[in-house]
């Protein structure tokens, strides 16, 4: 039972790990947009509207885009139970990629308020800790990925090395804002 539980904590730490792990990955993409939208009018105006909200007003603010696209995850186990896997998980990413970029840009501009809610703070810490906790847990196994991964570079040039060649040159031309099709 002990195997067990510990076996359910390291997977519960990776699925963390994992999570920010891929919001590090987009950021390239993410900066892409920022430069393609008027983005910096965008954040403007939200921050003028938001800074005027007391800290219940901002919790509010925080809750209810997540509460409303959040449905669409049940939606997209619809479709995948209804046989269409492809438009469920298409479904599923939108809605998770929606959920997690509005619920950071709207914390990066209501944090001080959030902050001074105490229940608040103190799950943000108790969340911080978690991420803490879910790297120690996981050191060991992402060492031997990292050994492994190089293992695999210093074997040759095969289908892997073309394929991480061409994602760091996708990501250098997304970072120089030439987007994904753009050819320099």
């Amino acid at each position: 039972m002990r195997s067990i539980k510990k076996a359910l904590w390291l997977l519960l730490a990776l699925a963390f790990l994992l999570e920010a792990w891929a919001w590090a990955q987009l950021q390239p993409l993410l900066h892409w947009l920022g430069r393609v939208l008027p983005w910096a009018q965008l954040r403007a105006r939200a921050e003028a509207a938001l800074s005027r909200l007391p800290a219940w007003a901002a919790l509010l603010a925080f809750i209810v885009p997540f509460a409303c696209v959040e449905p669409l995850k049940l939606v997209s186990l619809w479709l995948l139970a209804q046989g269409k896997f492809k438009s469920g998980v298409l479904t599923f990413i939108v809605a998770h990629l929606l959920t997690a970029g509005l619920s950071l840009f709207l914390f990066d501009i209501l944090r001080p308020k959030l902050m001074t809610i105490g229940w608040f703070a103190t799950g943000y810490g108790w969340l911080m800790r978690l991420h803490a906790w879910a790297l120690e847990q996981t050191a060991p196994l992402r060492a031997r990925l990292r050994a492994i991964a190089a293992k695999l570079r210093l074997r040759g040039g095969g289908v892997m090395r073309r394929l991480v060649r061409r994602m760091r040159l996708l990501r250098a031309r997304i970072r120089r804002g030439g987007g994904p099709n753009h050819t320099p």
